[in-house]
């Protein structure tokens, strides 16, 4: 199993044991849910979403797990998402923003041209822009790269990381995704809490300890 902190797009090899270290939560400041980000009516939101990934594929990509056939589930790649869904560096925040209406997710990655992770935007990112470019300008949103949002730390793991984990890191740092990447730190799949629950519920036979 092996773990990489990606910053600024370049990959650092990660102690296991400094990841399950507890980490701080630093305060937040209240964010108000955006009206409107940028001026797209909604037939663009619609026209990006389908162009994208038709509505047959947007239902399967984050729920391929939810089959009722129960199966052992160990390491990593035996319940990530894949392929991702992901934003590329070239993606401006109202681009960003449409994927976000369009798929519901918490989460994107963001991946350069050899499919390679750079960072990754959560929700929370967006709405804490939005209000900022709804004091400005909304035209703002149409050219603002996600690149200037995105967090550029991004902790990673491989495809034999035990699921158990996964669990402790993503707990331990405080995050809600974990991207699986590959030998050549390519974007091979996403584990979300969602992902985790979805285990949880499927296998009846658990036991928990304290």
């Amino acid at each position: 199993m092996t773990y990489w902190i990606y910053s600024q797009g370049l990959p650092v090899l990660a102690r296991a044991d400094k990841l399950l270290e507890k980490q701080r939560v630093k305060p937040l400041t209240a964010l108000n849910k955006s009206k409107k980000i940028a001026d797209m009516d909604e037939n663009s939101v619609q026209a990006l979403a389908i162009n994208d990934l038709n509505k047959s594929a947007i239902k399967s990509v984050y729920h391929n797990t939810a089959t009722n056939v129960r199966q052992a589930v160990k390491y990593a790649d035996d319940i990530m998402t894949t392929p991702v869904v992901s934003l590329f560096d070239n993606t401006t925040f109202s681009q960003a923003w449409a994927k976000f209406q369009a798929y519901r997710f918490r989460h994107f990655p963001v991946i350069n041209s050899a499919k390679q992770i750079i960072g990754i935007v959560s929700d929370r990112d967006m709405f804490a822009e939005s209000n900022v470019i709804n004091k400005t300008a909304n035209t703002v949103g149409e050219i603002k790269p996600i690149t200037q949002i995105m967090a550029n730390q991004v902790i990673t793991a491989s495809p034999d990381t035990s699921i158990h984990e996964i669990c402790q890191v993503m707990f331990s740092q405080h995050i809600g995704a974990l991207p699986i990447v590959g030998k050549k730190h390519q974007l091979l799949g996403l584990i979300t809490r969602s992902d985790i629950l979805r285990v949880l519920i499927k296998n009846e036979a658990m036991e928990f300890w304290v």
